[in-house]
């Protein structure tokens, strides 16, 4: 199999979740305000502005396979302080700790295949 066909089945369903996840927080803006002032988020309306930006630029990296250095940092980053201020909370809350721990380790499991994404193509995108 050649690096160009793993790199689209790898990246592609990345590119998909982010996608459906920037689609669900904006088809539920007032609930996603909602859930973000719930966390203490600051500046919940530029931080949701701002998830959407990096969510669908982040697809469309990953999909064209540009700018793949920076945006698998940005998209990584993203995911991680969204586990932290999210799932994570949640977890020592104790509020929704079914749920919280299996999003953390999913998260944890996109983190990780951006990483292959940039693995398999990232070295020749310098």
């Amino acid at each position: 199999m050649s690096v160009h066909t793993l790199f689209v089945m790898g990246s592609w369903p990345i590119a998909l979740l982010f996608v459906m996840s920037a689609i669900g927080k904006a088809s539920n803006w007032a609930g996603t305000i909602q859930l973000m002032k719930a966390h203490n988020i600051p500046l919940p309306e530029l931080g949701l502005a701002g998830s959407l930006i990096v969510e669908m630029a982040g697809a469309v990296c990953l999909v064209f396979g540009v700018y793949l250095w920076p945006a698998v940092i940005v998209l990584s980053a993203y995911v991680l302080l969204a586990t932290l201020f999210i799932h994570v909370t949640d977890a020592a809350r104790n509020q929704g700790r079914q749920q919280a721990i299996p999003a953390i380790l999913s998260n944890i499991a996109i983190v990780g295949g951006l990483l292959l994404v940039l693995a398999v193509r990232g070295a020749q995108a310098c």
